[in-house]
């Protein structure tokens, strides 16, 4: 049975460099029995490369293998034709050949000595990788570099890919998207509304009117209606249930407390604001964002089948950035304005929910965040005009 290689020894450690010869075991590529042999580094004629021989090592010799008197090289590799390990690599250390064999040692520090002694220079990535192995800056550094790319992606890569992405994405899957993403809220959250027929007609014609006298093209909406679904210790009056959103497609859902709460000049504020966001395809950006992280982070776990299944999922906790907020707060402004209506309303509406606010859908919808910015917004022409110009 073929014996082990010798471990080294701090002194033979201590020597390493070029020329140095380190225990290992070869396999040929053709048999799973391994050859004991040890493996001299050479520097290699190209600039950065490391040359390897590798020598005949007798079963029954003993002592430190940086001492033995090697046997005629069995076998040469020119750099082209080596592929050394990474750095990191702390139990064993495989360097394979391009003919298909391999040699592996258990003295992985020993041999990075050794390359580093014959002036080996890992091509590409990897000479980063053999750095950041040997010097904790170096790593602290690389650590840092990682963490200030992931946030500049998830700042501003992934929001750029959505929003390509959605403005080729056919309208027809957003419809799609919206229906399940409904389907999902009715199922935790929503419950049918239990407002008169009149009364949604009513709601409906005012907007229909609204857009008429503001004029320009609007783009096209469904306006359904919905109560919030009773939660154990929350109150029919919490104010958590007075919400709108837009989902993508143009499908705006407004809740029977909101109407309840709100004047009809607040509510077509709302409903502009929302419609703000179906204009801008918001809802779609943000889907596609989520779908963006989700696949990254599947296709790092290996599981990419569960993306498409949890769309409506992440849509229906989706959080709008400022940016949306501004955009759609910017349509609803002007589109008041074209119908010479006043934001006041609307400003009064948010200040009465920011004021009463508890837990419910407005948390899972998070939809609508810095409420007093956005009050303060509605209220300053000035600071609209400007804010709405940037």
């Amino acid at each position: 049975m073929a014996s082990e290689p010798a471990p080294q020894t701090a002194g033979a450690a201590a020597g390493a460099g070029a020329g140095t010869m380190i225990a290992a075991r070869f396999f040929d590529g053709r048999s799973s029995q391994p050859l004991p042999c040890l493996l001299r580094l050479l520097p290699a004629a190209t600039r950065g490369g490391v040359a390897l021989q590798i020598h005949a090592l007798p079963l029954a010799a003993q002592g430190d293998s940086a001492t033995r008197a090697p046997t005629a090289p069995l076998r040469a590799f020119t750099a082209r034709q080596i592929e050394w390990p990474d750095a990191g690599e702390t139990r064993i250390a495989v360097i394979r050949f391009a003919d298909g064999s391999q040699a592996q040692t258990l003295e992985p520090a020993m041999l990075a000595h050794a390359l580093r002694a014959a002036g080996y220079r890992a091509p590409g990535l990897h000479a980063l990788a053999h750095t950041m192995a040997g010097s904790w800056r170096a790593l602290l550094a690389g650590v840092a570099v990682c963490a200030t790319l992931s946030v500049a992606v998830w700042l501003y890569g992934v929001p750029a890919a959505a929003r390509v992405i959605t403005e080729v994405m056919p309208t027809r899957w957003e419809g799609e998207l919206a229906d399940r993403t409904l389907q999902t809220l009715d199922a935790s959250w929503l419950s049918p509304s239990k407002l008169g027929a009149e009364r949604q007609v009513q709601i409906r014609a005012d907007f229909s009117a609204l857009l008429g006298q503001a004029g320009g093209v609007a783009p096209p909406y469904t306006l359904v209606f919905r109560t919030l679904r009773p939660r154990p210790g929350q109150s029919a009056d919490g104010g958590g249930g007075a919400n709108a959103f837009a989902l993508p497609g143009g499908l705006l859902v407004m809740t029977d407390e909101l109407v309840a709460r709100g004047e009809p000049g607040a509510l077509l504020g709302v409903l502009a604001h929302e419609l703000g966001h179906v204009r801008h395809r918001h809802a779609t950006r943000v889907a596609v964002e989520g779908a963006l992280l989700g696949a990254a982070v599947a296709v790092i776990s290996g599981d990419i089948t569960s993306v498409a299944a949890t769309l409506p999922v992440a849509l229906a906790t989706l959080s709008f950035s400022r940016r949306h907020e501004l955009e759609a707060d910017c349509f609803a402004l002007h589109t008041l304005a074209r119908a010479g209506q006043s934001a006041e309303p609307l400003a009064r509406l948010l200040d009465t929910i920011a004021g009463r606010h508890r837990e419910g859908m407005a948390d899972v919808l998070s939809s609508h965040p810095s409420t007093a910015a956005r009050v303060q917004l509605l209220r300053d022409p000035a600071a609209a005009a400007k804010a709405c110009r940037a």
